[in-house]
């Protein structure tokens, strides 16, 4: 079963009666509740005009000259005025009370509006041609009054569709405009701006700022040397520089989805780029300022192509692009200049050792014998510096020297005695006994051994069956020790 909620248009959701019969619902209760206290609010805004109704004269005499109609008529009317003067104070109170977050608030209030207006209109025109004129008929003071009336009602049909309506629009916001069948008419910016009343409006809410940052280390070289891309490019969304065709598709794009696509492309441009460079060519530093110019200035032009999606870059430092190694690679950067300065410190060879025996893409194992098994990590590129290659030789011979085994040797002869003895003769003093000449058995000397050659410093690696990689004993560890492997 999915965990997602249906909700129906109106906010409820599929059933929330619970059994109970329609109409006694929580919402339909504080719903009738609002529209009786609308209706105790206008009545009661009302009741001075029918106080005053009441209490204002308004018999007719009964004489049946012309001039006492015409008085009756005129003091009729003019209790009539002020009554319908008054009930349209009370009416243009309680609309402009009403919430106008609908169209059909907003066509009731300016419908309303134009209408007591001319109603008040009329009721002071009328009473001032009687105090002006007070010799004028009851027709002649009613001329001014009826075109008002008339005046006010042609507005009051026409208003919904006048701009009359003032939209206040706060700053760095923009605010859609829509007609009558929630169509988009416009987008409107920041300020005042004067709409219909029959329109719609609503804010755009996916207008506004936006950035892409790219930290990603998946981006080669021709020559496959992995690069990590650090990008930060800092954008404006804003459907009010849009071009006209594209406005009502920006109306439900989302700004994700237009980042989205955008980092997408980002991606492709710098994937697409490293490709067409070689890692020795960007080692110079010229060659590399050129690839991070080409960088930003392809990503400027993707932007600017998407100015009619009302995209643009900030005004300052919008761009930010650089290429550095992956971590990998200065993390084992890091670790062999701590191992080249361990070596050439006054450190002792223990400490030496344990650091190079740490977790990483080398493993070193140096053997009682004075052999090295070094191991590389499958598919790493392991670099040693020169002077790691010196303490590596260095701390070979001194474990070589100090399992060379100690073969006492016998007093040597006198250089003078030495000289004079040849192949085969004796080296018996010559003061001893002849027969004891006869029982001594001669014995020649040996030749010199031939010196060692001179260590040149570098190791020499072999695969042995096993498949480990194990430096040639011959320039390192003397012949005469035994072979321990």
């Amino acid at each position: 079963m999915s965990d997602e909620v249906s909700r129906s248009l109106w906010g409820d959701g599929p059933d929330q009666t619970g059994g109970s019969p329609p109409g006694s619902s929580a919402p339909r209760r504080r719903g009738e509740a609002g529209t009786l206290g609308q209706l105790v609010r206008l009545f009661l805004l009302l009741l001075p005009a029918l106080i005053i109704y009441v209490l204002l004269p308004g018999a007719v005499p009964a004489e049946s000259s012309a001039a006492a109609k015409d008085s009756a008529q005129i003091a009729a009317f003019t209790r009539l005025a002020i009554t319908a003067m008054v009930a349209a104070v009370g009416l243009l109170f309680f609309v402009f009370g009403l919430p106008t977050g609908t169209r059909g608030n907003r066509i009731i209030r300016v419908v309303v509006s134009f209408v007591a207006g001319g109603v008040v209109l009329a009721g002071i025109a009328f009473l001032a041609m009687g105090v002006l004129d007070a010799q004028s008929t009851f027709s002649e003071r009613l001329i001014l009054p009826v075109l008002l009336i008339v005046l006010s009602v042609v507005l009051a049909v026409f208003s919904p569709l006048m701009p009359i309506w003032l939209l206040n629009v706060p700053d760095n916001r923009v605010w859609m405009v829509l007609d009558s069948g929630d169509h988009l008419i416009a987008y409107i910016g920041p300020g005042q701006r004067w709409v219909r009343p029959i329109d719609g409006f609503a804010e755009f809410t996916e207008a506004g700022f936006f950035t892409i940052n790219i930290d990603s280390e998946e981006f080669v070289s021709q020559d496959y040397f992995p690069f990590r891309a650090r990008v930060s490019v800092s954008c404006l969304y804003n459907p009010l520089n849009a071009a006209p065709e594209n406005r009502i598709i920006l109306r439900d794009l989302p700004r994700d989805t237009l980042r989205q696509e955008l980092q997408r492309e980002i991606e492709f441009l710098i994937r697409h780029k490293l490709t067409d460079e070689l890692r020795q060519e960007m080692r110079d530093p010229e060659m590399f300022r050129s690839v991070l110019k080409t960088l930003a200035m392809d990503i400027r032009e993707a932007v600017e192509a998407r100015r009619g999606m009302g995209i643009s870059l900030i005004p300052q430092s919008p761009i930010n692009v650089f290429l550095e190694p992956t971590r990998l690679v200065t993390d084992s950067r890091q670790r062999l200049m701590s191992i080249e300065a361990l070596a050439v410190g006054d450190r002792t060879l223990r400490e030496f050792l344990e650091l190079i025996s740490q977790g990483g893409d080398v493993n070193l194992i140096i053997e009682p014998d004075g052999q090295i098994r070094l191991t590389l990590g499958a598919g790493a590129h392991v670099e040693i510096g020169d002077r790691l290659r010196e303490a590596l030789t260095t701390a070979a011979h001194t474990l070589a020297d100090s399992q060379r085994p100690r073969i006492p040797a016998g007093p040597p002869a006198t250089p003078a005695i030495a000289g004079q003895l040849g192949p085969g003769a004796s080296t018996q003093p010559a003061g001893g006994q002849a027969g004891a000449s006869h029982d001594q058995v001669t014995r020649p000397m040996e030749p010199p051994e031939t010196p060692p050659e001179e260590s040149t410093g570098v190791i020499e690696l072999h695969r042995d069956a096993d498949g480990v990689y194990k430096p040639s004993p011959d320039p390192i560890i003397p012949p005469d020790l035994p072979d321990q492997s």
